[in-house]
């Protein structure tokens, strides 16, 4: 082989090794520039998680602090409505009891006269005749009574007779009691009474549920009201006399018999 061939070989051998250089260069960089960008990707993706991550526990935290006041709230809520439920319904027990109590006397003067007319029944019972035309309306839906009116609109004129089982009838009526709420239904009550145990037993798991005497002296001078005592003991609303001085016979009943006769007018 010639010189010139030799110098040949040469150049194109070292040629060769440069142009592998640059080639594993360049592998090299695109590698690190790879690396770089998954790492960004990695930082940026470990970022965003414990961003959510963050709010996720932020959030949550939130609404617990939302829910806790508003069951709070509603729970206390429905407490005091039912206290003012249960006062309204004592009040129309004790109106019902009378209202019940002058029908089963306008029975027996009709046991006396089977026959008689709406005035003088008022006249012999002291009763407003406008007071006994309603009586006699709401007995008369139930069976209790029957009524005759006149051809002119006169309710003085209108004659009242008693059905057969009348007594039993308005015994029954004064016997049916009425709901709470009129328009929960029992399964609901039932569901709500389920939601409650959920409150109540871990509460009382806590030893929330024992005495701890009293608070702020408030059991040395009674309730609220300061009477001294249970509030019970003073019996119902009507034992203070009606409100604004007005007895209850001068309005009338509000309609309706139910059955618990707590405390009557009489």
């Amino acid at each position: 082989m010639s010189e010139y061939s030799e110098t040949n070989v040469n150049v194109t051998e070292n040629e060769n090794e440069e142009v592998a250089v640059e080639n594993a260069a360049e592998v090299v960089v695109e590698t690190e520039a790879v690396s770089e960008l998954v790492a960004d990707d990695e930082t940026v993706e470990e970022a965003l998680e414990a961003e959510v991550a963050e709010e996720q526990d932020a959030e949550p935290k939130a609404d617990v602090t939302n829910l806790d006041d508003e069951l709070f709230d509603k729970v206390n809520r429905a407490a005091r409505l039912l206290r003012g439920r249960r006062d309204m319904m004592r009040e129309e027990a004790e109106e019902d009891a009378a209202r019940l109590r002058d029908l089963q006397r306008a029975l027996k003067l009709l046991e006396l006269k089977p026959r008689m007319e709406q005035k003088e029944m008022a006249e012999l019972m002291g009763m407003r005749l406008r007071e006994l035309n309603a009586l006699m309306v709401e007995a008369e839906k139930h069976d209790i009574v029957a009524r005759i009116e006149p051809e002119e609109e006169d309710m003085r004129k209108i004659v009242v007779f008693a059905s057969e089982d009348a007594a039993e009838l308005a015994e029954a009526m004064g016997n049916k009691r009425k709901k709470l709420i009129p328009t929960l239904s029992a399964d609901s009550a039932n569901e709500i009474l389920s939601l409650l145990d959920q409150i109540i037993d871990p509460l009382v798991a806590m030893g929330l549920d024992s005495d701890r005497g009293p608070r702020g002296g408030r059991d040395d001078r009674g309730p609220r009201g300061g009477f001294g005592g249970p509030r019970g003991d003073r019996g119902p609303r009507g034992d203070f006399g009606p409100r604004g001085g007005r007895g209850r016979d001068d309005r009338g009943g509000r309609g309706g018999f139910s059955g618990n006769h707590r405390g009557g007018r009489f």
